[in-house]
């Protein structure tokens, strides 16, 4: 280096944490895709309905998972006859029963399974669960979403050199629970059962298989519409012994 030269360094910079988000959160603004949550207030005694963040303002809500249950008779001239055993969430027996846990127990669990264990009710829900679909023992999750995503990575986690075939219209939590395995995957068209056919045709009969898809597509409304072409399919390129639970 010259005499008189100098060596000129700028100091290093802090990353722009703040700013980065701010830009980022605004862009999402100014395209419309920032989330925003839907102020909405099941009402116990009038399924369907609930309120806004307007008490006086009704809607009624049809998207969502509240299972079957008799209703009050009040209820009869909104729903079909046919489908008249809706609204669990409501239920004066569901509701009693929680009562008298929370009035006894409390309504904290003191943490997960895992820290605190579970209770005599954890158990007793999934008695009933295994009961009600005819097996052995059942497990319960706290959402759907979670029960998805943990049972396909677990499968594919633990089932050596696994291939997940997967319809391309499958709920994002089936689509994590896969991506969670690193399991290999593909996906065929939806409810395209030949394509079906054709991809598990191109995997070896010795390689684990794991076919995904929904009875009812939650996204878009649809129906898995040949359940028992998948079936049969399975029962060719995939020897396994298929037989009622029942039996």
């Amino acid at each position: 280096m010259a005499e008189h030269e100098t060596a000129t360094t700028e100091a290093p910079q802090r990353f722009p944490y703040e700013a980065f988000f701010k830009f980022n959160i605004d862009q999402k603004h100014r395209d419309g895709s920032y989330r925003q949550f839907r102020n909405i207030n099941r009402l116990a005694q009038e399924f369907p309905f609930a309120h806004s963040d307007v008490e006086e303002q009704r809607v009624d809500v049809w998207c969502t998972n509240d299972y079957v249950s008799t209703q009050p008779n009040n209820m009869r001239e909104f729903i079909d006859e046919n489908d008249e055993q809706l609204g669990m969430g409501g239920h004066p027996s569901v509701l009693c029963a929680m009562r008298t846990v929370l009035d006894k127990y409390g309504a904290c669990s003191g943490g997960s399974r895992n820290i605190s264990g579970h209770n005599q009710w954890a158990e007793a829900l999934e008695t009933s669960l295994a009961k009600l679909h005819r097996k052995e023992a059942a497990l319960s999750f706290t959402s759907g979403y979670v029960a998805n995503e943990s049972a396909l990575a677990v499968l594919g986690g633990h089932l050596p050199g696994c291939v997940f075939l997967s319809d391309e219209s499958n709920h994002s939590s089936l689509i994590e629970g896969i991506k969670m395995s690193r399991a290999a995957k593909l996906v065929w068209r939806h409810n395209d059962v030949r394509d079906l056919e054709r991809k598990l045709a191109s995997i070896p009969l010795g390689t684990p298989k794991v076919v995904v898809f929904e009875s009812v597509y939650s996204m878009c409304g649809k129906q898995m519409n040949r359940p028992v072409a998948i079936v049969h399919i399975l029962n060719i390129l995939i020897p396994i012994r298929y037989r009622r639970s029942d039996t």
